[in-house]
């Protein structure tokens, strides 16, 4: 198992030190993963785009590597910790709640996450906050080198929890490899940044917002001042922030990401009409109807049709 209980202190000093110090981490884990030493935790695929309170699911499978503390996930049908040490995959449209603890030695909590985009990957360093929910403390993010890497990086996750439910030495050797594989280019992506071009640092601020927006994307609540109060900041003041960073503004990127997770659940669920809404936000049916359409150019059970689901 890795030990890696000053990680927290090096890596967090500033944005160049995560970068150094996670590729660092990562060649070591990959170094004990392909010793068959790292305890992989691969959850079940089932409840795959539903909506439950107070468990968002995401579009991309994300990876967490938790360096000290442990944080204990609760699916729709199972609840796993994950001890210092170990990692865990969080399949696409899998609901999860993440708890966190410190260690019992009082060795602070600290896990790495990591996020796919086009083109590049974010990754964030998180500590913990009230009630045991981790909070990132810094964040990051690079580029791939070619834009379809980060598409191939999730694209090797997909398959991994449907592996490890099969019996047998050649399925444990694909999983093996799989994360391996997925671990160095990590570490490669990270190491041979200066190779590639300069990716933009991204405030922490921003970093914040992405994560809460795409945690909360079923609260009816959700909305700039929802988040400026959680964040304790002011709604005018974030977004300008946001804008001026992204480009877009914060009251449309909610738009889009709900639009987003309205479309997957759409595409690939059994939901109801009236259960997209509820996921994405909406407690009026009719209301989340008129605004998909206004987006889409389409309603919801037309966009269902085209899709091929009925």
């Amino acid at each position: 198992m890795p030990s890696d209980t000053s990680f927290h202190r090096a890596a967090a000093r500033d944005e160049a030190a995560l970068r150094r110090e996670t590729a660092a981490l990562l060649g070591r884990w990959a170094g004990t993963l392909q010793r068959g030493r790292l305890r992989s935790h691969l959850p079940r695929r089932a409840g795959l785009m539903r909506f439950a309170a107070d468990m968002p699911f995401h579009l991309k499978p994300e990876l967490f590597l938790q360096v000290s503390g442990s944080t204990t996930f609760t699916f729709p049908e199972q609840r796993i910790r994950v001890g210092p040490g170990e990692l865990c995959l969080v399949p696409s449209g899998l609901p999860h709640r993440e708890r966190g603890r410190d260690d019992v030695d009082g060795t602070p909590f600290c896990n790495l996450v990591f996020a796919y985009q086009e083109g590049e990957f974010r990754f964030h360093l998180a500590r913990l906050g009230k009630g045991g929910k981790p909070f990132i403390a810094i964040a990051s993010r690079a580029e791939t080198g070619r834009p379809a890497d980060a598409a191939r990086l999730a694209l090797l996750l997909e398959p991994l929890p449907d592996w490890g439910e099969e019996k047998g030495r050649d399925w444990e050797w694909a999983v093996r490899g799989a994360l391996l594989a997925h671990l160095a280019l990590l570490g490669a992506a990270l190491r041979h940044a200066g190779t590639v071009p300069a990716v933009p640092t991204e405030p922490l601020r921003v970093a914040q917002v992405r994560r809460l927006v795409m945690q909360n994307l079923a609260r009816p609540e959700l909305s700039v001042g929802w988040i400026a109060r959680t964040l304790q900041s002011s709604p005018d003041y974030l977004s300008r922030l946001f804008r001026s960073v992204t480009g877009i503004a914060l009251a449309s990127y909610l738009d889009t990401q709900r639009m987003a997770q309205a479309r997957a659940l759409l595409e690939t669920s059994t939901e109801n009409i009236a259960q997209v809404a509820r996921a994405c936000g909406y407690d009026d049916p009719g209301y989340f109807s008129r605004r998909f359409r206004k987006s889409q150019g389409v309603t919801p059970r037309a966009y269902r049709r085209a899709a091929g689901r009925r």
